[in-house]
C-alpha cells in the first residue's frame, strides 16, 4: 500500500492539523488530535482551533466525524462540562453515550484531585464547591439517562460511570440501571453494573439489599448476595434485616 503522505505532523500549524482530524485515514487523524493534545499539555493553554472544531461538530452530520470534533475538543480541553450536559440530549445515542464518558471522565479527575490535594489547599472551599457542583450536576443527569434513555448503548457507558463517581453517588443511579429488564440478558451491562457496586455493597449492605430487591439482572443479585454473605460476621445489618 501507498504510504500516506503526512510528513512529521509536529511541523504543521494547528489549523493545519485540523483538517486532518477528519481524513478518511484514521492513523492520520488520531496522530494530528495527539499533536494538538500533546501542545495543550506543554503549554498549558488550548491550541487556536476550538471555535473551528466547534464549528466543524455543528456542521457534520456523519456520527464518526461529529465524534472527531468531540474527541478533538476534549484532547485541548475545550469540552466544557456544560457543554457535555448538552450533549446527553442529543438524538444520536453514540454522542451522547460519549458525553456521558467525558462527564465522567471530568468528575473522576476533580475527585483525584481533591483526594491527592493539601488539606490547606481545600481549606478555601472554592474547589470542594467546584467539584460538588459538577459531581452533583453529573450524578443527577446520569440517573436521569438511566432511568428514561432508550439505548442500551448509553446505559452500557452509565455502567462504566458508576466505577468514577463517589461511592455516595453510586446508589441511585445503580438503582436506575438495575431496573431495566430488557437489559437482563446482555452480556456486559449486568457486569458492568457489578464493577460499579461492588465497592458500595461493600461499605454500605443495606443499599446492597435494596438494589437485590430491585435488580432484574439475575448475576447482580448473585454477586450482591455473596458479598453479603462473606461479610456477615463484620457487617450483619445487611442480612439481619
Amino acid at each position: 500500500p501507498k504510504p500516506p503522505a503526512f510528513g512529521d505532523l509536529t511541523k504543521l500549524a494547528d489549523k493545519k492539523l485540523v483538517p486532518l482530524l477528519f481524513d478518511k485515514d484514521e492513523w492520520g487523524a488520531r496522530q494530528a488530535r495527539r499533536v494538538l493534545a500533546d501542545r495543550f499539555v506543554e503549554t498549558g493553554k488550548a491550541p487556536d482551533v476550538a471555535k473551528q472544531l466547534q464549528q466543524a461538530f455543528a456542521k457534520e452530520w456523519e456520527t464518526t466525524q461529529k465524534l472527531r470534533a468531540l474527541w478533538a475538543l476534549d484532547a485541548i480541553g475545550e469540552a466544557s462540562s456544560d457543554w457535555l450536559l448538552q450533549l446527553t440530549r442529543d438524538p444520536d445515542e453514540h454522542i451522547r453515550s460519549w458525553a456521558v464518558r467525558l462527564l465522567a471522565d471530568l468528575v473522576a479527575a476533580d475527585v483525584s484531585r481533591l483526594t491527592s490535594s493539601s488539606s490547606d489547599a481545600t481549606l478555601s472551599g472554592q474547589p470542594t464547591m467546584a467539584s460538588q457542583s459538577l459531581l452533583t450536576s453529573a450524578a443527577t443527569r446520569f440517573a436521569e439517562l438511566a432511568r428514561t434513555d432508550p439505548s442500551p448503548f448509553v446505559r452500557l457507558y452509565l455502567a462504566s460511570a458508576l466505577q468514577k463517581l463517589p461511592l455516595d453517588s453510586r446508589r441511585e443511579l445503580a438503582l436506575a440501571l438495575v431496573r431495566h429488564a430488557e437489559d437482563a440478558n446482555d452480556h456486559n451491562l449486568g457486569l458492568m453494573i457489578w464493577f460499579g457496586i461492588a465497592p458500595l455493597v461493600g461499605a454500605q449492605p443495606l443499599a446492597g439489599v435494596e438494589l437485590v430487591i430491585a435488580s432484574q439482572h439475575r448475576i447482580v443479585r448473585q454477586y450482591i448476595a455473596r458479598r453479603l454473605a462473606e461479610d456477615i460476621e463484620t457487617k450483619p445489618d445487611g442480612l439481619v434485616r
